[in-house]
């Protein structure tokens, strides 16, 4: 499977589970639109019994462990600080590389949905059920030339997943 997902936000270098959540539920709505161009890919994984349920949430891993799926991640930073800033005041790149590769995957319960009271849209896609499906990761960061808030950022991840293994779970699910 391959596909880009976007995401314009003031991305803090904090990472609590609140930020995380509403990250995860902006690209689970990416990830909802692929469903839908591209069904077999949850098909497969609902099969496969892949359907996690945290604090009234049902979480769908478009590539689940199970599946011995791996993914490279190319992510792709646009940042508005100036330059000398990208490691310091609101650019702290390791913790808001951590945060958005945790919105990536399904929370583990407990701390990760702390505080996560359930939403309307409860069925929630992810890319990973557990991020150490990142077999490969790039990150590089540029300057972003479009006016606005400045600790807003646009991240583009590129995502190719990658079967491990053939099983009968990952048929279709890698396309």
């Amino acid at each position: 499977m391959r596909c880009t997902l976007t995401l314009a936000y003031s991305l803090t270098t904090r990472g609590n589970a609140k930020e995380k959540h509403e990250i995860r539920m902006k690209f689970s709505e990416q990830l909802r639109k692929l469903v839908k161009i591209q069904p077999f890919i949850l098909d497969k994984s609902v099969l496969a019994g892949e359907a996690w349920n945290r604090n009234g949430y049902e979480f769908f891993p478009l590539a689940p462990f199970s599946s011995q799926c791996s993914a490279s991640l190319k992510i792709r930073i646009l940042d508005r600080q100036q330059r000398g800033y990208l490691i310091g005041s609101g650019g702290d790149i390791d913790n808001r590389l951590k945060t958005i590769l945790d919105a990536l995957r399904i929370p583990n319960e407990g701390t990760d949905m702390k505080g996560i009271a359930p939403g309307n849209q409860n069925k929630v896609y992810t890319l990973l059920e557990d991020d150490r499906q990142v077999s490969s990761l790039s990150v590089e960061i540029s300057r972003w030339m479009v006016d606005g808030p400045s600790d807003e950022v646009l991240v583009i991840i590129d995502i190719e997943t990658h079967e491990e293994q053939t099983t009968y779970k990952s048929i279709d699910v890698l396309g």
